[in-house]
């Protein structure tokens, strides 16, 4: 999804994903700059942390970096966590790594 926006005289480009998945699932953690994430249905779980030497994608599923990595870098201070609702939106950071997974519900 891909949006133009002519305000002033500059050309500002939104451009949008949509998701949805079963319980658990989830984006393995990865890099990209600024988001708005809004949840219309159930609830999600985050993490944020910053990017190791420049820009990363994982393979791994982000439910087994959330039982087994998130924890570790918590213990270590290098990531933040949290849980987004139904109905709610988080403004995620310019520069940081992320990855997601839904919480059953």
């Amino acid at each position: 999804m891909r949006m133009l926006l002519l305000k002033g005289g500059i050309n500002i480009v939104f451009e949008g994903q949509f998701y949805l998945g079963p319980p658990a699932s989830g984006a393995p953690a990865h890099w990209h700059s600024a988001a708005i994430n809004v949840m219309a249905f159930g609830e999600k779980r985050w993490a944020l942390f910053p990017p190791y030497n420049g820009a990363f994608y994982s393979i791994k599923p982000s439910i087994d970096f959330f039982k087994w990595d998130v924890p570790e870098m918590e213990a270590r201070g290098q990531v933040s966590s949290g849980a987004v609702h139904a109905s709610h939106a988080t403004a995620q950071p310019l520069v940081a790594g992320r990855l997601t997974k839904r919480i059953e519900s």
